[in-house]
Order: C-alpha cells, then structure tokens, then sequence
C-alpha cells in the first residue's frame, strides 16, 4: 500500500502548490487585484445635472436607454436610486396601521345622523325638566320706599331674576307693602328660600298664586309721585314746578289720602317721563323744592 501511494506524493501538481510564490508572481497578483477594484469617484448629487426645464434626452429614463452617456459607476447608482425609489412608492402603508386609522375619513355633510333611541336615563331626565318648567310667585316683605330692583336683583344672586320679574306692591299712599318676584322655577324659587333665611327676621318671603302677579300694576320706574303739593295748586303750578323735565303732560294725577290715625288730608300727584333716566333727573333735581311756599318730595315709583 505504502509503494501505491508514493507516485501520487511526488506527482508534479503536488509540488507546484508547495512551492511558494517568488517576486514575479506577487506583483502580478497586485497588478491583477488593483485592475478589479472599482475606481473611486467623489461622491455627487444623484441628479445634480437634470434640471426640469431640460429636454426628454436628458431624463433619467433616456439616460438609462442610453448608458454611454453616464460612467459605469454613476449608472449603478442611478439604477439603484430608481428601484429604491419605485420600492419605497410600492410599499402599502396601510399595513403598517391599525383597523381604524384605515378607514376613510368622515366628511361634513348638513344631512342628520341616524338619531340613535334615548336611553332611560335620559328620558327620566327629561321628564324631570318638563315637570320642573314653569313660573313660581313670590312675596317678599321687609322693602322700603328706598328700595330698588337692582337691590333685589343682587340680594337674590343666583335665582336668575330680572327687572322685569319684580315688581312693587303699593298701598293708597304709595309706600311700598312687598315686592312681587316671578321665578323662573321651583329650583330658583327654592334658593331664594334658602338666601332670605340668612337675614333672620329683615325678609320674609312667601309663595303667592298668578292671580297676586297679575293685579299689581307696574310703574317701571318711569313714573314720579310728588308728595306735599298744596291742595290749592293747580296744573299750571304743577307744570311751573317740573320746568326743565321731560314728561307726559297728560298723565299727571292727583289723589287725596289721610295718614293712618290722622284725620289730615294731604296731596299726592302722579306723573309718568319717557324713561327711567328721565324720572330719575327728576327726581334728584325737583326733591325738597318748594311749591306755594311748601316743601315737596319726588320719589320714583318701580
């Protein structure tokens, strides 16, 4: 067995690749290597020199039709630039997300959704609101000759009142007996309850029916009574006294009370102006003056 094997050991192939190579033989496997390596080109803008307003020649698709325009090197990168770029416009987004960032957006339209049916919760609540609606009356006691809307307005905050839901209840010589409040609901009326507790014994506030609202007759703070006037003056003494005031002449009225215990007659005298700032004017101008030698007092009227 040892002779058969000893041709093949010395065969002439097996020595070539023992020997090592000399100098010759080195350089040319440099020489060869440097010939395969790719030239280095700096690196440019892939489409530095397409412009827009150039001709179809010099579009990326005819450059690549005729590759003897571009070196080897920039073709295999325009090549690539272009399938990456094809790959990246290929690519489905949507699976990238979620079921509901998939669906297509909701767009205005004036049409009405399908209204979905109340739920009890909801239906109780309305009934609730219905049954609650409707004006409550109330009388409240304790005002003065002094006391204002706007008072009552801010000694009620919260009640959602107004102006227009008060008025003032007056006996045969105008002075003030309770003022009448129209709440807008139970609730309200409620929590002017409450507030009014607060004031002990200055306020009393009692539920009174429509039929109390509607006999009172509303002034509005448009009208003046003037107390004092001598029972001997006349209209045009009246007029002499109000010079300078914007009012209705046709609506003054006198009237003649007693104080009560009193067997002395005294005069009172109504006269309605165009606006509350008009009463007022009169009011702060033609206080304490004198008439026929007697001393008269203005107060405005709500």
């Amino acid at each position: 067995m040892s002779h058969a094997f000893k041709p093949i050991l010395e065969s002439p192939c097996i020595i070539l690749r023992e020997k090592k190579p000399n100098k010759i033989q080195k350089r040319r496997r440099i020489a060869l290597t440097l010939t395969l390596l790719p030239r280095y080109s700096p690196p440019q803008p892939l489409f530095a020199h397409f412009h827009p307003s150039s001709s179809a020649a010099s579009s990326p698709i005819s450059v690549l039709q005729n590759p003897k325009t571009l070196g080897k090197g920039k073709m295999n990168l325009l090549r690539n630039a272009i399938k990456s770029r094809v790959s990246v416009l290929t690519v489905k987004p949507t699976h990238a997300l979620p079921s509901f960032l998939r669906e297509s957006p909701r767009r205005f339209s004036t049409e009405s959704d399908q209204q979905q049916p109340p739920s009890p919760d909801a239906s109780v609540d309305a009934f609730i609101d219905s049954a609650s609606k409707g004006f409550v009356y109330g009388k409240l006691f304790g005002a003065t000759k002094y006391t204002m809307k706007s008072d009552i307005v801010s000694l009620l905050e919260g009640c959602n009142l107004t102006p227009d839901d008060i008025k003032v209840s007056y006996n045969r010589n105008f002075f003030p007996v309770a003022m009448m409040l129209r709440f807008p609901s139970p609730g309200a009326f409620s929590n002017a309850t409450r507030t009014i507790r607060r004031f002990d014994r200055l306020y009393r506030l009692d539920r009174v029916n429509t039929g109390d609202w509607d006999i009172v007759t509303p002034y509005n703070g448009k009208t003046v009574v003037l107390q004092g006037l001598p029972r001997s003056a006349g209209f045009e003494d009246i007029e002499r006294f109000l010079s300078g005031c914007d009012y209705d002449s046709t609506s003054i009225q006198s009237f003649t009370s007693t104080r009560p215990g009193s067997t002395n007659v005294f005069r009172l005298t109504t006269v309605q102006f165009t606006s509350h700032i008009q009463a007022m004017n009169a009011c702060i101008s033609k206080n304490r003056k004198v008439c026929l030698n007697n001393q008269v007092s203005v107060r405005v009227l709500y």
